[in-house]
């Protein structure tokens, strides 16, 4: 059991075993229908900030990151019928789109919760500041795991633009 393997590390909290931290989630991204409608939401009424605009082009997806009191929000607005955001929201409706949970080691993190029986459809992916992985198909949600180090959060350069399958 997770809580058995918990240790008590200065500095950060209680920190688990095997690259598995327990910190605020990253970030919740919500797959919305109309991106302008959803900032409005979030800002206008909800007092969020929103700090960036950007296109996921591989992935086919268009989202705003909305901040305050240190939680951020992604809403995502697929651009075409391709797009998984798109067809999540086709199928299902509007909702939510994966939570991103902080971690301090993704490799080793994924390979403690493949030992325990998850598995990802993506390879961890790393750029400057930021190391992710994500999906876990066999538990019907979509998680990622995310280590943004020094760079700080949500740039061009560490942000994942398309998954790649994971065989």
């Amino acid at each position: 059991m997770l809580v058995r393997e918990m240790s008590l590390q200065e500095g950060h909290g209680l920190v688990a075993a095997g690259g598995l931290a327990r910190l605020p989630p990253d970030h919740i991204a919500l797959a919305v229908r109309n991106l302008d409608d959803a900032i409005h939401l979030f800002q206008d009424v909800l007092g969020f900030k929103l700090k960036r605009l950007h296109v996921g082009k591989g992935a086919g997806t268009v989202c705003a990151d909305m901040v305050r009191d240190g939680m951020c929000f992604v809403l995502c607005q697929g651009t075409g019928p391709e797009s998984q955001v798109y067809q999540l929201v086709e199928n299902f409706g509007a909702g939510l789109y994966h939570v991103a949970l902080a971690v301090d080691d993704v490799p080793a993190a994924v390979d403690t919760l493949k030992e325990r029986g998850l598995s990802f459809d993506t390879t961890a992916v790393e750029s400057a500041g930021l190391t992710q992985v994500s999906r876990c198909p066999n538990t019907g949600m979509s998680i990622e795991l995310i280590d943004r180090n020094s760079e700080g959060r949500f740039l061009d350069s560490n942000s994942l633009s398309k998954p790649e399958k994971n065989n």
